[in-house]
């Protein structure tokens, strides 16, 4: 039944939890069932994948776990290397008709990607410790196979485009720092510093013909220097569509830019960028930072104005408070990660590994009893 004749449904509320950083992870103590500290790395949909934090930041995510928040199922990956220069993480399930119909399906393939800027010693014996960079239009990736319960590494390359921005003659070209959406099993990530575009790949096909696709960006996105979208530009996905927002003071002027394009055409040979909005923000306060776009509502974004989580109600230039953030933000690019959890209108069940099973707390059965709650959680 749909939202328009089922009596149990409940409008969509946003809860917002706001924690401080931890070495460059976020904590997570509302995921206190699991059997140790951990700090988010990823989420898709009600599932979030966390890493040990017991051995300190060196000892890197090697130590991994997926859970439900909300059923308190949790299950625990093999032990992992991740790659040399690893910048991000990302978790997708693989797209299916009955995946969009329910919600989930119990044989559905998940893929835990973590993406690196540099190969493993068991490739290249090059350099100190065997570290040989990745060219700019390559990556390593592990991934982790939920339908075989292993990782696999993979190298993966992408076409090369020229730079809306020209390329600095000195420091790095690499984003040390990617913010991966996924939509429709494709991991999306802006590329470069400064940046040249966005990585599309498929972890569930790219990885056997080591061949990704790139798309452009905006023509008129950029200002015409290098530093113009440091801490300035957010991707995200609403309603299924790729959305690409640009926010920024107007110099000498009491208001910000607010940018957004939508990728329309995106599977094809030749997707298009449409602007969607155009606005300016009249406001006092100089430290104001687009944090994220609401993943159900077109109307919806997430702001930090000064110390205070917002959600701004585009149509009505309206700031409503729903969370605080405890720390100075300088570079709000580093200090903050964002993840949005969408529960479907029952619980993702955990799926199992071969051979192995599922962990769940004495708890899990209370957790299900919240299932006619449709609740989007905003994690920073």
């Amino acid at each position: 039944m749909g939202e328009d004749n089922d009596p149990h449904y409940l409008e969509p509320f946003c809860q917002v939890i706001s924690e401080k950083v931890h070495h460059g992870k976020v904590p997570s103590d509302f995921l206190s069932f699991l059997p140790c500290p951990v700090a988010i790395l990823a989420s898709f949909d009600d599932l979030v994948v966390a890493t040990s934090t017991e051995y300190g930041p060196l000892h890197g995510a090697t130590d991994n776990y997926i859970c439900n928040p909300l059923t308190k199922q949790w299950l625990a990956l093999p032990k992992v290397i991740p790659p040399v220069n690893n910048a991000g993480y990302a978790f997708v399930r693989e797209p299916t008709s009955c995946n969009k119909q329910l919600g989930f399906t119990s044989n559905a393939r998940y893929r835990f990607v973590m993406i690196g800027h540099a190969h493993s010693d068991s490739r290249f014996e090059l350099g100190v410790g065997g570290r040989h960079f990745c060219m700019e239009n390559e990556f390593v990736t592990k991934v982790f196979c939920s339908e075989i319960g292993q990782w696999r590494e993979y190298v993966i390359t992408f076409p090369q485009h020229q730079a809306v921005i020209p390329t600095p003659i000195w420091g790095a070209s690499r984003n040390p720092d990617l913010r991966i959406v996924t939509n429709n099993g494709i991991l999306y990530w802006l590329e470069g510093l400064p940046l040249r575009g966005i990585v599309a790949f498929d972890p569930f096909s790219d990885i056997y013909t080591n061949h990704c696709r790139f798309i452009r960006l905006p023509v008129v996105f950029f200002n015409k220097t290098v530093h113009a979208t440091d801490g300035k530009v957010c991707l995200g996905v609403v309603k299924g569509q790729l959305r690409l927002s640009q926010f920024y003071h107007a110099k000498a002027q009491p208001y910000f830019v607010f940018k957004v394009w939508e990728l329309r055409n995106h599977d094809s040979e030749s997707p298009v960028w449409a602007l969607v909005y155009n606005l300016k923000l009249n406001t006092s306060e100089r430290n104001v930072y687009m944090l994220s776009f609401h993943p159900n509502n077109t109307n919806v974004v997430f702001l930090l104005y000064g110390n205070d989580i917002c959600r701004y109600i585009i149509s009505e230039k309206k700031y409503e408070k729903v969370g605080d953030y405890p720390l100075k933000v300088d570079n709000p690019c580093a200090d903050i990660s964002t993840y949005t959890i969408v529960y479907p209108p029952w619980p993702t069940p955990m799926f199992t590994l071969p051979s192995k099973g599922v962990n769940e707390d004495s708890s899990a059965e209370k957790g299900l009893a919240h299932n006619k709650e449709d609740v989007d959680d905003l994690l920073l």
